[in-house]
């Protein structure tokens, strides 16, 4: 468990606190919130059947953690919405809680790892999303996406384009993304990690420790992030390239909307055209006003929930 030095009233749970996301927040934003793993760790069996009775509608409960034990000594609840907790809700109405219950869609809902809204999920919880076009579909509220660090201006600049993530899919595309960017002169470092769906043979990367992904970035000249069909909202990248003053490569069209959009910053690859590429790498990266920066700072996305 992570707790803040003085006892929070808003409790945040986590698939896992093994996820260096929640300690990077309790660092920089010590005394805001609570963290928790959601369940009891167990074996393999255990967490199969607590994925049967999660995705057919029935009570976890029992796999719960030690945080049920004080429940009534939070007024707020943070539940990251993820397949295995999508009766939780239910489950703490049901034992007679009464505070507020925020059920946060940090992912796009795709009924796989981010359930569909369901009635219960309504009845019981707020349903909030970093996704517009996902509030919209399924009529939830809107918060943006949030970053755990505060800024950092990085002067460090090697050239070379970042990317690192699982595979979803874009295997062949990333490798050819890959093979374009290399054929313009522009050195890359390309890590594509195996998920469940991957196919065997392919050359992936072992899994990267978020650390270390965050010191490589501060030695890039470039993070490139190339979105899941579908995706609009902004990813962990786009604040990646925001607190450490790095440039983005993107696939995703609506950055040239953001507020914080500029053209020496942020390229836009538009149906993977890659002209004035070069020229984008060569021209120096523009500072983004800090207020735009903190928008998206932890305790600033908290304040938005209006706690």
């Amino acid at each position: 468990m992570i707790h803040s030095s003085s006892r929070s009233t808003i409790l945040m749970l986590w698939p896992s606190l093994s996820d260096d996301f929640p300690k990077y927040i309790n660092q920089n934003f010590p005394n805001l919130v609570d963290h928790e793993p959601l369940y009891d760790s167990c074996g393999l069996l255990k967490r199969a059947k607590r994925y049967v009775l999660s995705v057919c509608g029935l009570s976890t409960k029992s796999y719960l953690s030690s945080w049920i034990d004080r429940l009534n000594s939070y007024q707020n609840i943070i539940i990251n919405a993820n397949v295995i907790n999508s009766t939780v809700p239910a489950t703490l109405r049901k034992i007679g809680y009464r505070g507020r219950i925020i059920y946060w869609y940090w992912n796009p809902v795709d009924g796989e790892t981010s359930p569909k809204p369901s009635k219960s999920l309504r009845k019981h919880s707020e349903l909030w999303s970093f996704t517009q076009s996902d509030c919209m579909r399924y009529n939830l509220r809107f918060n943006s996406t949030y970053y755990f660090m505060n800024p950092e201006p990085v002067t460090t600049n090697n050239g070379t384009i970042y990317f690192v993530g699982r595979d979803k899919g874009r295997y062949e595309e990333l490798c050819a993304l890959k093979s374009k960017i290399e054929q313009l002169g522009i050195k890359t470092d390309f890590h594509i990690i195996a998920d469940k769906k991957s196919p065997k043979g392919n050359n992936y990367s072992p899994f990267i420790a978020y650390s270390n992904v965050i010191a490589t970035i501060k030695k890039s000249g470039a993070i490139l992030e190339i979105l899941q069909e579908g995706q609009e909202g902004y990813s962990l990248r786009v604040m990646e390239s925001l607190f450490f003053n790095k440039k983005l490569i993107s696939n995703n069209p609506l950055l040239k909307y953001a507020p914080f959009y500029n053209s020496n910053n942020i390229f836009i690859i538009d149906n993977s055209n890659l002209k004035g590429l070069a020229d984008f790498m060569s021209r120096p990266f523009v500072q983004v006003k800090s207020g735009l920066i903190d928008y998206y700072r932890f305790d600033n996305w908290l304040s938005r929930f209006e706690m």
